[in-house]
């Protein structure tokens, strides 16, 4: 029996090596098998409890993630030296916004653009970081490249985005029209809201409430799960249908 368990304990720890010496890098990983080396059954426990099982079920550990980005970073740097592809540039780009570093990130997609001026992932990265930094007009070019080249990217994700972004800048004409192609493709209630304020603001006030009317009914008769998520524009649009009611 004693045997057995010898055998067990030293599995247990080889293991425990193993992973430790695959899964773990630089500092971390010397450090941890020093630990193993010298702690032997601790050491192997130690490991397990603060690097495996967190690992192995899937718990969020900020130091760690961040670590494993910037190995990610490394290896992406070396691939992009070795040639750039808008590919190898996207995927830079998108390790750079990880680690929070937007303005590295943001001149990464910018080369991935100018090699593929057509990169929709990188027109759409860019228009992010941009409404992040607040520059409405840099992003609005961006998402206006990227609607000329695919109107349901992101599933009508980005529509949507670029129709705020419209709104925002005062270009109320073309939301207006962005936003009408947009319903014809998604009833999306907070699309249906900002066009039933545009409406209201060009004193539309029947139109308007015929947009808000028209959402609320699609919402009635969607997914409780649907409805649950846009709550708080179907809230907001019947705010506002009595209040133009009351006016009209």
């Amino acid at each position: 029996m004693a045997w057995l368990i010898t055998i067990l304990i030293f599995s247990f720890w080889a293991w425990m090596f193993y992973d430790c010496f695959q899964s773990e890098r630089g500092c971390c990983r010397w450090g941890w098998l020093l630990i193993l080396s010298f702690s032997n059954v601790l050491g192997a426990i130690a490991y397990s409890l603060f690097r495996y099982l967190p690992r192995l079920f899937l718990v969020k550990n900020p130091i760690a993630h961040r670590q494993r980005l910037r190995h990610q970073l490394h290896l992406a740097l070396l691939e992009v030296r070795k040639g750039g592809t808008p590919q190898k540039f996207v995927l830079l780009g998108h390790l750079y916004q990880e680690l929070g570093h937007k303005a590295h990130a943001l001149a990464v997609y910018q080369r991935a653009l100018r090699r593929e001026p057509r990169n929709l992932l990188a027109l759409w990265n860019c228009a992010n970081i941009e409404l992040d930094n607040q520059n409405l007009v840099e992003a609005c070019l961006y998402l206006q490249n990227l609607m000329g080249l695919d109107f349901t990217f992101k599933e009508g994700k980005a529509s949507l985005k670029y129709a705020q972004v419209l709104f925002e800048l005062g270009d109320f004409n073309m939301a207006q029209q962005h936003l009408e192609k947009h319903l014809q493709n998604w009833q999306n209630p907070e699309a249906a809201f900002i066009l039933a304020k545009i409406k209201a603001r060009q004193q539309n006030l029947e139109e308007a409430c015929q947009v808000i009317e028209v959402m609320l009914r699609n919402m009635q008769t969607s997914s409780r799960f649907h409805y649950c998520k846009y709550r708080q524009h179907i809230a907001q649009g019947k705010q506002l249908l009595k209040r133009l009611k009351s006016i009209a």
